[in-house]
């Protein structure tokens, strides 16, 4: 994650057991979040580097991946140049002592305020990336736009911010956008590009941030899942 300058990075730390939905996809630089038993949402560019036979570590055991289904529209060469950037992931075998986070299906996104979660590169708004060090983070940040394919976040210098408002680090792509509301916690969004070319160098105050739209996904996710399951 990167953060804000100006408070102290120890307030973005979590414990490792605060979001165990959320999981790495250790050594292919990305994350999945479990949307049921045994399935997980993630980024068409993140699920395309998979290697068969992978397995993944939810809540201290490991799972192995029985496929991996990426939206049949997805396009795109980099992240920047990605369309329909979402894919799920099968495990070979349910999850049964994780609580799943059910994929949002609304469309009143704009300006809810959202929550990051993941373990990739670490620094602040005013240097970019300073260190990788693999420690689980979160950071929150209000979605300004919205359109057909992404909901987007803006990295605001203080004292226009979030309270510890913060953009996805490299190594985040595939992470979760979290809302909570009365009904309880769900995936709103999926990490896949940020827009860095007016700075020049990734996570520095200003830059945009998009995440696949998961309420746009959500007939493609449920028409997916439901004869697997």
């Amino acid at each position: 994650m990167i953060v804000r300058h100006d408070i102290d990075p120890k307030l973005y730390l979590l414990a490792e057991d605060r979001y165990p939905s959320v999981f790495n996809f250790f050594g292919t630089d990305g994350l999945g979040t479990l949307i049921a038993s045994r399935w997980a949402l993630t980024a068409a560019h993140t699920a395309r580097n998979i290697p068969s036979l992978h397995t993944v570590a939810i809540a201290r055991k490991r799972y192995s991946i029985e496929q991996v289904i990426i939206h049949p529209n997805f396009q795109g060469t980099t992240p920047q140049d990605a369309q329909n950037d979402i894919a799920l992931v099968q495990l070979n075998e349910p999850v049964l002592n994780v609580e799943p986070i059910v994929p949002y299906q609304y469309q009143d996104e704009l300006g809810q305020v959202a929550i990051f979660v993941g373990r990739g590169d670490f620094g602040t708004g005013r240097t970019g990336i300073e260190k990788s060090d693999g420690l689980l983070r979160m950071a929150t940040n209000r979605i300004e736009r919205v359109d057909e394919q992404w909901i987007v976040f803006r990295f605001d210098e203080p004292p226009e911010t979030t309270e510890l408002e913060g953009v996805s680090g490299i190594g985040d792509s595939g992470g979760p956008a979290l809302i909570q509301t009365e009904a309880g916690l769900f995936v709103a969004g999926i990490s896949s590009w940020q827009d860095d070319d007016e700075q020049g160098q990734y996570g520095l105050y200003g830059v945009w941030e998009y995440y696949a739209r998961v309420s746009k996904y959500v007939d493609w996710i449920f028409d997916t899942i439901k004869p697997r399951c």
